[in-house]
């Protein structure tokens, strides 16, 4: 028997026992009991066939009609498995609260302490990508009312444009960004490879690969927005080109005339989603 049925058939037990202990202690509703009973058996019965989600509404369905409190860890574990994190740190919580003795309390609290860590992480990426977005957002609209600027103030009998050394410093820091892609690729697949060392080890533990498998997500999401970062600088070093005036040099005395330089410039970009490979 695994140890995650086990763990079910205890609950099933404390349950179950704990109905029968309170039809003797006091009057209850032989309906609802009765109804609270097989709602439960429903839960673990899809529990065990995978069946989180169904099993979290049996289970829900049964603390509703019971209020055992041992149900408020099966409903937390059925939401820890659907990766509903902070639905669960709230039920396992709830479980603590409301049986303070519990014979598992440090499991529960280190369980909870794992998914708050993720959910803090979470958290912190997501308002990093918000911040990189705002600032790409900000960039682009900058660099768009200094192109108006400019062409606006251009002057078209001289022929005039925005300076070359604008182009040329978003061209550069186009390739910087490119540089701190190619970083923070190699950086994602070396997290990556820890991760599925760990994962594949003898003594493997799920909450550390968790942990590890987090920080891959956490390599790849930087990745992407530094991706992101550099499609934009591209996109308006493009735009400022087009404004820009690249002649070099002024109206020579000999029949030859002007001498026009136009630089060229490629840029490749390396990088994207890194692929996940390997399984607990």
């Amino acid at each position: 028997m695994s140890s995650a049925r086990f763990v079910w058939v205890i609950a099933a037990g404390i349950f179950l026992v704990g109905l029968e202990s309170t039809a003797v202690a006091q009057p209850v509703d032989e309906n609802l009991d009765h109804a609270a009973r097989l709602t439960f058996q429903a839960g673990s019965e899809a529990f065990s066939a995978g069946d989180y989600a169904t099993a979290l509404d049996r289970f829900q369905q049964a603390y509703d009609l019971s209020h055992r409190p041992v149900l408020l860890y099966n409903i937390a574990t059925c939401l820890d498995r659907l990766r509903r994190d902070e639905d669960a740190v709230a039920q396992f919580n709830a479980y603590i609260e409301a049986v303070p003795d519990a014979h598992d309390r440090a499991e529960v609290e280190a369980r909870v302490a794992v998914l708050q860590a993720a959910i803090d992480q979470r958290n912190a990426e997501q308002a990093e990508r918000e911040r990189i977005a705002a600032e790409a957002e900000a960039e682009r609209e900058r660099l768009r009312l200094e192109a108006e600027r400019q062409a606006q103030n251009q002057d078209d009998d001289e022929g005039g444009g925005l300076h070359a050394g604008v182009a040329l410093g978003l061209a550069g820091a186009t390739l910087v960004v490119g540089g701190l892609i190619v970083w923070s690729g190699l950086n994602a697949v070396s997290r990556n490879d820890d991760f599925e060392a760990y994962a594949n080890s003898p003594g493997a533990n799920l909450a550390e690969a968790e942990v590890l498998f987090d920080d891959v997500v956490g390599a790849e999401i930087r990745t992407n927005a530094l991706i992101g970062v550099a499609a934009a600088l591209g996109a308006a070093t493009v735009v400022i080109a087009i404004f820009t005036d690249w002649s070099f040099g002024g109206d020579s005395d000999d029949d030859e005339g002007d001498v026009q330089a136009t630089p060229t410039a490629s840029f490749s970009r390396d990088g994207g989603m890194v692929g996940l490979v390997g399984s607990f």
